[in-house]
């Protein structure tokens, strides 16, 4: 039995030092725009990615502007095809020994109806690898798919695809949405808050803040920021406040700060 626990701890600890343990609040913003993107983030256990998406050609690249997209890669080569690879290779997860799965946010730009119709023809094709919501009853998968950038409300609920959610907006939530369709909720640090360097945030602004998140975790309602500062005290005042995903640019940075 000494030998079992040994060659578990052993495992772990390998996991850990290599960058292979998942951090549940980490959420790698406009994840492309690193070295190695999907890998970069992976490495410091990152469990959200968020990527902005163009149709070109009834395609889905990957970009943060519609420039060049010819030239820019398609949602299925950067992220689908080498998850797919990875998560066969350790046996059903992301994370080798860990059934944490991976949230794609998937941000919407311009014609968003085309987006999500190119979204709909094309995740069924990894539906085994998919989390999905059906009846009420979330059946496990590796990858979790949510949708933000104001995504076609009207159709999401007429379609009731099983395996899409929505990040809604945390300074307008909408109560009568089920938790299925809208698990996550964002909102813009700068509109509600301003992080001196100095000083860090004012009581009235950390106030605010933590009253947002307040009033979505009654609903049931995970929360992000996005805009926040890559400042590690930041980083510890919304975690104390109960935000369940922290904004990332510095992965390096933020894997260190939840090692210490």
């Amino acid at each position: 039995m000494k030998s079992l626990y040994f060659i578990l701890f052993f495992f772990f600890l390998s996991n850990f030092l290599l960058g292979q343990v998942p951090l549940s609040s980490a959420h790698s913003h406009n994840d492309y725009r690193h070295k190695v993107p999907l890998f970069d983030a992976l490495e410091n256990g990152f469990t959200s990615i968020e990527i902005d998406v163009y149709s070109y050609k009834n395609q889905l690249v990957v970009s943060h502007l519609k420039w060049n997209l010819r030239k820019k890669p398609t949602l299925e080569e950067l992220y689908l095809l080498p998850l797919q690879k990875r998560i066969l290779e350790n046996g059903g997860t992301v994370f080798p020994g860990d059934s944490t799965p991976l949230i794609l946010m998937i941000d919407l730009k311009k014609d968003k109806g085309e987006l999500y119709y190119l979204l709909k023809k094309q995740l069924p094709v990894y539906m085994g690898l998919l989390e999905r919501n059906s009846d009420g009853q979330k059946q496990w998968g590796p990858l979790k798919i949510i949708l933000s950038g104001r995504p076609p409300l009207d159709s999401l609920l007429a379609d009731k695809p099983d395996f899409l959610a929505i990040d809604g907006y945390l300074d307008a939530l909408r109560p009568q949405l089920n938790l299925e369709l809208r698990p996550r909720a964002s909102a813009n640090f700068n509109k509600h808050a301003k992080w001196h360097k100095k000083h860090g945030l004012s009581p009235a602004d950390q106030q605010k803040l933590e009253d947002l998140v307040k009033t979505a975790k009654a609903l049931g309602i995970k929360t992000r920021f996005w805009a926040t500062p890559n400042d590690p005290r930041l980083w510890k005042i919304l975690l104390e406040m109960g935000l369940d995903w922290v904004n990332v640019d510095d992965l390096e940075g933020f894997k260190a700060f939840m090692e210490q």
